[in-house]
């Protein structure tokens, strides 16, 4: 991709979208294959699509194409791994937009499929700095340290997070499930265990929230259980009563964590920083957080 192709400003975020609805894409039941590359600039708040041939590495002929709505810098771009045909963008003003794009209308210029509203899940007027997604549950961390724990699928009928299809732009007001301040600089880096992972059965929890901030340290948020709803953390020397931290690693880098991202199976996590170094944890027995 040339410099430029995705507008003005710094690329943040990336994704591919890749994976076929088995056939509820179209009216007529044909499966609706869907196969781009996304990209996200601070610059002009909209994504830039491309997509790809049959290889799945290659550009496919044909214009790039722009997805628009978004009203501040777009900070996160993501996809589902529970519904790979789902791209969820989230911009610094708390705006996160999901895009069904087995509807061909998206890609002609349409609205998003859903729009949420995160801005003040951890304070007014903060921003948001990262985002991630599983199975309609979003973890939002924040230019303040916080972060929020947002299910979706409590906010409306969640038509977005199975294979319905046809959503017309709902707006709706997800439900925040648990907020906190967990780092002293901002969170940049957020993700979300698989359900049925050696990380959720370790930590005895069902939404667990993996994050690493500008402070250079690692947290791992047991958010199933609501605000203040354990002292699990506590009682094994991570974070005060009710915080819902049940690991920390303060000094896990020497500078900022960028990226901190679950395998696959959630059995571990890499985390990177501004210190040049790549970092990888792995739980030592499956079931042992003490291993970590």
């Amino acid at each position: 991709v040339t410099p430029g192709a995705v507008g003005i400003g710094a690329v943040r975020a990336v994704a591919f979208v890749s994976g076929s609805d088995g056939g509820a894409g179209y009216d007529d039941g044909s499966a609706a294959d869907v196969s781009v590359f996304a990209a996200a600039g601070g610059g002009d708040f909209s994504i830039t699509c491309w997509s790809l041939d049959e290889s799945g590495v290659v550009f496919a002929p044909g214009p790039r194409v722009s997805l628009r709505g978004h009203t501040d810098s777009i900070v996160a771009l993501v996809t589902d791994p529970e519904t790979r045909w789902l791209l969820t963008s989230a911009s610094k003003c708390g705006e996160v937009f999901v895009w069904d794009l087995r509807d061909r209308t998206i890609l002609l210029g349409a609205n998003p499929s859903l729009r949420l509203d995160v801005a003040n899940a951890c304070g007014d007027g903060v921003g948001l700095a990262s985002a991630a997604v599983r199975g309609g549950k979003l973890a939002c961390g924040f230019a303040n340290g916080g972060i929020a724990a947002v299910d979706a699928r409590l906010g409306f009928n969640s038509l977005a997070f199975s294979k319905g299809h046809g959503l017309n732009s709902l707006r709706v007001q997800p439900h925040v499930v648990w907020s906190d301040i967990v780092h002293s600089g901002e969170c940049r880096s957020v993700d979300i265990a698989p359900l049925r992972s050696a990380t959720c059965a370790a930590f005895h929890s069902s939404f667990t929230i993996l994050s690493g901030g500008f402070d250079g340290s690692l947290t791992i948020i047991d958010a199933s259980v609501g605000v203040g709803g354990g002292d699990f953390g506590k009682e094994h020397g991570f974070g005060r009563a009710n915080s819902n931290v049940v690991w920390q690693r303060s000094h896990a880098h020497a500078d900022k964590v960028v990226a901190a991202r679950f395998g696959v199976h959630g059995n571990g996590f890499v985390s990177s920083g501004t210190d040049r170094v790549v970092k990888a944890w792995t739980l030592e027995t499956p079931k042992s957080f003490e291993g970590l």
